[in-house]
């Protein structure tokens, strides 16, 4: 039997982005000069500077994650543009701040051509020769750049500018260390490893910073983990540098230097994390840069959100610091609602509490599954409010629940639930699971919520399995794809919750019937007809009977189907990530489909499609 993995969004390949510190991607014009670029090459600025054009690394890198290859070309070209200001000994003349810009420059397009040397589309043919000679030409001009950045008197130079900030030990390092990787050059992966092991030593390993914050009050920041810039913290820079530091680490060979790499990872986030809290808001105060200081264009720096959480997520994946990718999911949820859903304060959700009220006559029990979303994410956010919030929503149905299982009036007394007990049986194992390491949970209350909603599920799947009401129930699902499915999912996920395997004949039997129904091209039909969103919701279902049915015919069978009906739901997902067949996508519900499918086939087309949705959880892969 495949279990669940709360953490599967985030573990296997995360490709990081080496992008710089503005909120947002600068201007490019047509020539692919970005930013003040541009207005230099029109003579309206005296000044221009070659970082910028990593821009072209990070479509890149992006347009490898979504597979989309005009991004991948628009990227090409903003580089195109960067190397063409390249000199012959490898320096760009007339940038500003030469050594370091031509740094971040490097950094971003060894990243980017270390990447486009390794891709393989799966969904469509690339054309792997120009792919093969960009890289190639790439490389020579980075081997140039960094042979040039490596000259002593220009090394010595730049590191006279460097000196206060830790961040640029492991720019250094990165850039050095990947153009090592793509020309084979001993030399310049010698000194990327000095660069980072002067980076690690500075880090610091006690005391405390005193900052005073604006409503007067002053507090002790510990300093312990901090990678120094500009004589204190950055909680920005922090993770720029440990995002460089990750790049460098997966192409460095040395052991003894990857282990003090991980120790300088796992101290450093963990002091990141600190700065972030549990409803993941970023306390800025006592940064010595951002808010302080300006960005190229002459705008105030601000955090850059999509490198903290690539630092935190990839250093979850190097270190396996939970506390770092909580933080992540953190920064990523803050301020997005759980869902679209209203919550009464009593816990009935969207049209329940209008019943309850009595302005409306008909109610559902379905409408309470959204309880397993909240617990879900407070889990993954160690947000203990949450998950109580998600409690309290699940328990507003249980108490609709009457002596014999059912849910009384109910609109769709069979269908709704099935979709009620699969959130809640859910739930009832993430809870039993939950190890919380960032603060000191109620586990006992947790378990004991458990155990009441694997009784009360198990209540309900005796019910619908009754030899007088099963006949009713499939008769109700015969139509319906996703509701047979759902029934599946539900009995499944309560018969491994409560233990009470006498379910699963009952599960393989509604997923055999869902099976029937699905079309040679994988629609998986609606009363005759096609739908996207239902189809979806069908497939998570699908996805969770698979997940909790024990090992044999049907849930392979059931894993088969699930493939085909993904691909069909694939042909509606364009290239931007619009979705295509109705008019309201479901792109929660589809997306939650994809990373189901993804954790069952690993196939990773899924996670292509998934980007190209572009949803919050998917910023931990960039």
């Amino acid at each position: 039997m495949k279990h669940l993995c709360i953490w599967s969004a985030v573990v296997g390949s995360i490709a990081l982005l080496s992008s710089g510190v503005e909120a947002s991607p600068p201007p490019v014009a047509s020539s692919g000069a970005v930013g003040v670029n541009a207005s230099w090459e029109q003579g309206t600025s005296s000044s221009w500077y070659i970082e910028l054009q990593r821009l072209g690394g990070t479509d890149i890198v992006s347009g490898i994650e979504t597979e989309n290859d005009s991004l991948i070309r628009q990227g090409i070209h903003i580089l195109d543009w960067g190397f063409a200001h390249e000199a012959a000994d490898g320096s760009y003349p007339g940038t500003g701040d030469a050594f370091h810009s031509a740094a971040i420059f490097v950094e971003a397009a060894a990243n980017a051509t270390l990447l486009l040397k390794q891709y393989h589309p799966s969904t469509y043919t690339a054309d792997t020769a120009y792919y093969t000679s960009v890289a190639n030409s790439y490389t020579q001009k980075l081997h140039l750049s960094a042979a040039w950045m490596t000259i002593p008197s220009v090394a010595s130079q730049g590191q006279s500018f460097d000196q206060p900030y830790t961040h640029r030990r492991y720019l250094l390092a990165a850039a050095l260390g990947q153009v090592a990787t793509l020309s084979q050059d001993t030399a310049l992966a010698a000194a990327a490893s000095t660069y980072a092991s002067n980076g690690i030593a500075l880090q610091m390993t006690g005391g405390t910073f005193q900052i005073p914050y604006p409503d007067g009050t002053v507090h002790n920041v510990s300093a312990t983990g901090v990678n120094p810039e500009l004589g204190g913290y950055d909680v920005s820079y922090q993770c720029a540098g440990i995002l460089y530091a990750e790049h460098f680490y997966n192409t460095c060979s040395n052991n003894s230097l990857k282990n003090s790499l991980k120790s300088m990872m796992n101290s450093g986030l963990t002091w990141e994390s600190g700065r972030i809290s549990t409803a993941g808001i970023l306390d800025t105060v006592g940064s010595t840069r951002i808010g302080v200081e300006q960005n190229r264009d002459g705008t105030v720096k601000t955090a850059n959100a999509q490198e903290i959480i690539s630092a935190l997520s990839g250093g979850y994946t190097i270190t396996g610091l939970k506390r770092s990718i909580v933080t992540a999911y953190r920064y990523i949820y803050a301020g997005r609602a759980v869902t679209s859903d209203s919550v009464a304060a009593d816990g009935a959700v969207n049209g329940n509490a209008n019943w309850e009220n009595g302005t409306a006559s008909t109610w559902s029990i379905a409408q309470q599954r959204i309880g397993a979303d909240y617990i879900e994410q407070g889990i993954l956010c160690e947000n203990d409010s949450l998950i109580r919030k998600g409690i309290l929503i699940s328990n507003w149905g249980w108490n609709h629940q009457i002596a014999d299982g059912s849910f009384g009036t109910t609109s769709t007394p069979y269908f709704a639930p099935s979709q009620f007990i699969e959130a809640a049986a859910r739930s009832a194992n993430l809870l039993r699971l939950y190890q919380p390491v960032t603060y000191t949970a109620d586990l006992a209350y947790f378990n004991s919520t458990a155990s009441t909603f694997a009784t009360k599920c198990n209540l309900t799947g005796g019910w619908l399995t009754t030899a007088t009401n099963w006949p009713i129930v499939q008769h109700n699902c015969a139509t319906s794809t996703c509701r047979q499915f759902a029934l599946a999912g539900g009995l499944a996920a309560t018969a491994a919750s409560a233990g009470n395997s006498a379910l699963f004949p009952y599960a393989g039997q509604a997923a055999q019937a869902a099976l029937a129904m699905q079309g040679s091209n994988g629609m998986d039909p609606e009363n005759g007809l096609a739908d996207v969103n239902n189809q979806a919701l069908g497939l998570v279902y699908a996805s969770r009977y698979i997940t909790n049915a024990p090992a044999g015919a049907i849930p392979t069978q059931t894993a088969a189907g699930l493939a085909l009906g993904l691909n069909w739901e694939l042909s509606f997902i364009q290239m931007d990530g619009s979705v295509t067949g109705t008019t309201s996508p479901a792109t929660k519900t589809i997306d939650t489909a994809l990373k189901l499918g993804n954790s069952i086939l690993g196939d990773p087309i899924y996670i292509v499609y998934r980007e190209r949705m572009n949803l919050p959880e998917m910023q931990l892969y960039q």
